[in-house]
């Protein structure tokens, strides 16, 4: 009797797909290696272990028959991309809402070379957030679509590099913000729009301090050449300081915008608040003659005496500063992309952001920016690291992700190996990549579920192009 021959499709490792399977207990068809040879067969009842094997594949590659895709639920051919849970494919901006608001913040960045903002400019940003932001919470898919602000800004270090990099932090700083609010009733409705316009005239007015600033054109910073740029937001604060229509909360936050962490973390915040305090103090001084800037510098200061443990703002301004950068081109290099500007804003989160800040940022936005697909995903490696370690020689896990959901931060993950990382600075404290020569697979290996153990984080996320060689020494372990 002839048998038909079989048509290999390779595997594709979705979330939906693995978890369907997990679901069912079942692998319903045989999977394949390129030659037609059968690496795991079918099986009903199959053990969480059993279906997980399948990840163990993903490098050399593992196949279906065609013949089974209605088995897996594969679509064939059309394109569609299988979302996950609760996602959208929905693009939230249009060109024409950014090239509005791109006009307006051209003219606003003109007017700063030469002058300072006033109150009639000011509320005309004020109306120009709030524009943006009442079209974007009335779309039904608020929440879950896409936003595309990537794909509607240039990248190409125009004249107009200022505003726009501005437009993609108020428009990011905005998404992630409202993501993290619900409102009630009319009430509550009005306090969060204001939280969060302030936060979107936060971004827009952040970085204009840095247009009286001889930026250095290289990526080398000397620590001179770093200390005078993290001088940059009180230069941005001080172009605004003398306008009262600003709220000084806009005013605090583009103070506090690169000052994330608690003042006594050993991270990377900056301006330090002493330094700043010592500033106001000798500026109250020399400008008594300033009602309007001393009335700003005494809010500053009385705000600034306020202990807070986590500020959300400053988180979020720092989070969607080093994401808009990182994918914009530069003087000194071009745009990286999403995927990978978003790994490297996790493998620097160790000392620059909180915990809650990156994770949230992870789970609610990441996949957003990044046209729907994880940045964290099964058979992906990560380095883990257990709360409390603050010496410079640091102990972590690296672990493979065996289920990963839309949100990345809290995957199932299975222990691989122990590594010792440098503390580095570079003009920032930074954990070195992981290198295989630091490599401990002589441990307890073991499952753990990140949503349930608080005391993991995810720190590092292992590339298989930029840690190559950390990524096939972790394959060959596992």
């Amino acid at each position: 009797m002839a048998t038909t021959e079989k048509e290999l499709k390779p595997f594709d490792f979705s979330e939906e797909i693995i978890s369907k399977l997990r679901e069912e207990h079942s692998i319903p068809v045989n999977f394949y290696n390129k030659n037609g040879q059968i690496l795991i067969h079918k099986k009903i009842g199959a053990s969480e272990h059993e279906i997980g094997r399948l990840l163990n594949f993903k490098a050399q590659g593992i196949y279906y028959d065609e013949a089974d895709a209605s088995k897996l639920a594969v679509n064939s051919g059309d394109g569609h991309q299988v979302l996950a849970e609760g996602l959208s494919n929905t693009r939230l901006f249009d060109r024409k809402k950014i090239d509005d608001f791109k006009e307006d913040a051209d003219e606003l960045f003109d007017r700063l070379k030469n002058g300072a903002v006033d109150s009639l400019f000011a509320k005309k940003a004020l109306e120009r957030v709030t524009g943006v932001f009442e079209e974007f919470k009335s779309q039904p898919d608020m929440k879950t679509g896409l936003v595309n602000i990537l794909e509607l800004i240039k990248n190409d270090n125009t004249q107009n590099f200022n505003s726009e990099l501005a437009i993609k932090k108020t428009v990011i700083a905005m998404a992630l913000k409202t993501r993290g609010l619900n409102a009630q009733n009319s009430r509550e409705a009005t306090r969060v729009q204001t939280m969060v316009t302030v936060l979107m005239n936060s971004a827009l007015f952040s970085d204009i301090g840095k247009m009286r600033m001889t930026i250095p054109s290289h990526s080398n910073l000397t620590e001179d050449e770093y200390a005078y740029l993290r001088k940059f937001p009180l230069m941005s604060y001080l172009m605004i300081a003398h306008e009262p229509t600003i709220s000084p909360y806009i005013k605090r936050n583009i103070l506090c915008q690169q000052c994330p962490l608690p003042e006594e973390d050993a991270g990377n915040n900056y301006p330090s608040k002493k330094w700043l305090m010592k500033n106001f103090i000798g500026m109250m001084e020399k400008h008594r003659d300033n009602p309007n800037l001393l009335t700003s510098l005494a809010e500053q200061v009385k705000l600034m005496n306020k202990p807070l443990s986590y500020e959300e703002d400053p988180n979020i301004l720092a989070l969607v500063s080093e994401y808009s950068s990182l994918t914009s081109h530069v003087q000194w290099r071009g745009p990286f992309s999403s995927k990978r500007a978003i790994q490297m804003m996790i493998n620097q989160s160790f000392f620059t952001y909180t915990p809650r800040a990156i994770r949230e940022f992870l789970d609610y936005m990441s996949m957003s920016l990044n046209n729907n697909e994880k940045i964290i995903k099964e058979g992906d490696y990560v380095v883990i690291a257990l709360s409390g370690y603050s010496d410079r020689s640091l102990n972590f896990e690296i672990a493979r992700v065996i289920r990963s959901t839309k949100f990345q931060s809290i995957p199932e993950v299975f222990k691989v190996a122990e590594i010792q990382l440098e503390k580095i600075k570079r003009g920032k404290w930074l954990l070195s990549p992981p290198q295989k020569e630091k490599l401990n697979v002589n441990i307890r290996k073991g499952d753990f579920l990140l949503e349930k153990d608080q005391s993991r984080r995810i720190v590092y996320a292992i590339d298989r192009e930029f840690d190559s060689e950390i990524f096939e020494a972790m394959e060959n372990v596992f």
